[in-house]
């Protein structure tokens, strides 16, 4: 009893979980990339008082 049809709903739910995946992935590497900034702030804030030392 093999249907030839696609089924409609589930191929919605693997394109919501691709679509949320792909949103998770985006949001994952602009949080990574603010936190490089964030992190290269700080490096470039400290440098200058090491130098003092």
């Amino acid at each position: 009893m093999k249907k030839k049809s696609i089924n409609p709903l589930k191929t919605i739910i693997i394109a919501a979980i691709m679509l949320g995946c792909l949103g998770y992935m985006v949001k994952c590497a602009i949080d990574c990339k603010r936190q490089v900034e964030a992190l290269n702030e700080m490096k470039h804030h400290e440098v200058p008082t090491y130098q003092i030392k």
